[in-house]
């Protein structure tokens, strides 16, 4: 029950799945809590995303957790911050516990210059940004904010933000991301066993050696709005709408009923359609390859996917950590995604910065340099995610008909391919997939967005 769970700091769920599960469990403030602001930059440089210290650690240096998510729950009331974990093996779910607790405890003594902050700043700010590119994301928004108290809170939420300090991140990293607060839990067939738990408990005594309660810092609440300014709001929303000339350029102009569209063919075989989108400060960027697993044989199965993410994780322009970098400075939402017909590598960007990400898609299509350990690393993520699948029902109906229909060994079960032969897949397969489909395919490139072609 509730009060037992209150209780103690670690609880299993039994569960008959292949896979386990870890939880960390951490309080979250209220919306409504003037501090939610601050903890919220907190958990992203903690836990959230692939520039955290958590997957930075856990996932890339270690190898040993092939997911950390990150959910949210609260609201109106205080509530649960809970990271999420696939761990790679069971019998490293020890190790994976004795790392957080070591990272937890060493959070309070990061050193959070105006530079990281700024730079995991600039990720929720971005997020924030791109909200309104969408009019029902904005108008959700805005009502979520006014049954939590007010809604204006939305449109101030960049002067809050921008307001966090190095100084509040230490005293909430200390009083809120204590151990004291913290709880852990697994799921699966397997409890950890009362050596494992005392380990831990040993650890957390050791790190919280006086046990403290948790901070009033939970009572406060966001002060009453007054007066909402307009330079409270974003640049380009205050902006003046600007007068756009139409000019073809020698392109292929094509005219439908409310859209113009133009086409161009590049020298390279890439044909180029632009749309223009009025009034939108952000732009969006596909470019479609007809490299896919419909073009994977039976020894085959999941190389597409796999080469294709490995596109990401490094060139001969940035390597991995520096194109993260650069795409989290600069806002840009950068990702590759593959289906049964084709590939996609996809960003999203504001308009200012739209020259230097296509250069961006260049330099990760054209010039990729296989970083080894990043290979072996995304090898074995994609054969645990695949093994995981008998813990989900639907996704193992909807596997076995399309066996019944296709075949046991049939290229369109699945993109993510077979345990067989992703772990039999080197290095110079993934090469000479790049060079045999993704480079020497059709591919069509499309930039919608505000921008005078």
């Amino acid at each position: 029950g509730h009060d037992e769970l209150n209780q103690q700091f670690y609880h299993h769920f039994n569960q008959n799945s292949k896979s386990n599960l870890l939880a960390f469990v951490l309080p979250e403030f209220s919306d409504k809590n003037k501090e939610s602001y601050a903890l919220s930059l907190l958990c992203k440089l903690f836990a959230m995303g692939k520039n955290s210290v958590l997957y930075q650690r856990l996932f890339i240096k270690e190898k040993l957790v092939d997911t950390i998510k990150v959910h949210s729950i609260s609201g109106i009331h205080n509530g649960l911050c809970l990271i999420l974990m696939h761990p790679r093996k069971y019998d490293q779910i020890y190790k994976i516990i004795q790392i957080f607790l070591e990272e937890l405890n060493a959070l309070p003594d990061h050193v959070f210059t105006p530079e990281i902050i700024e730079y995991h700043k600039n990720e929720l700010i971005y997020a924030y940004l791109y909200s309104y590119e969408f009019m029902e994301s904005v108008g959700l928004s805005i009502g979520s904010e006014e049954l939590l108290g007010n809604y204006q809170e939305f449109f101030l939420y960049l002067k809050k933000m921008k307001a966090v300090g190095s100084a509040d991140l230490v005293r909430l990293a200390k009083e809120i991301y204590s151990v004291n607060n913290l709880m852990i839990a697994t799921s699966g067939k397997n409890k950890l066993d009362s050596e494992i738990i005392g380990k831990i408990q040993e650890i957390i005594n050791k790190q919280n050696p006086s046990k403290q309660e948790l901070s009033d810092i939970f009572l406060h609440s966001h002060k009453e709005i007054k007066q909402m300014k307009s330079a409270d709001l974003p640049d380009f929303i205050r902006k003046k709408e600007q007068i756009h000339t139409k000019q073809t350029n020698g392109l292929i102009i094509t005219e439908n009923a409310d859209m113009t569209v133009r086409e161009h063919l590049l020298p390279n075989g890439i044909k180029l359609f632009m749309k223009k989108v009025p009034q939108k400060a952000m732009c969006g960027v596909s470019l479609a390859l007809k490299s896919a697993q419909i073009h994977e044989d039976h020894h085959q199965l999941g190389l597409n996917q796999l080469t294709s993410t490995l596109l990401m994780y490094g060139n001969r322009q940035m390597d991995y950590d520096t194109f993260l970098n650069y795409c989290t400075k600069q806002g840009i939402q950068f990702s590759i995604s593959c289906s049964k017909e084709n590939t996609k590598i996809k960003l999203k960007c504001f308009t200012d910065h739209l020259y230097d990400s296509l250069s961006l898609i260049s330099d990760v299509l054209y010039q990729p340099v296989y970083p080894k350990d990043h290979f072996k690393n995304l090898q074995k993520t994609f054969v645990s995610t695949i093994k995981r699948m008998l813990d989900y029902p639907q996704t193992m109906a909807a596997y076995n008909w399309k066996q019944l229909m296709f075949g046991d060994h049939s290229n369109l079960l699945s993109k993510d391919g077979q345990v067989e032969t992703l772990s039999s897949f080197t290095l110079d397969n993934c090469i000479d997939w790049h060079k045999t489909h993704l480079i020497n395919c059709n591919a069509n490139l499309v930039i919608a967005g505000d921008i005078d072609f």
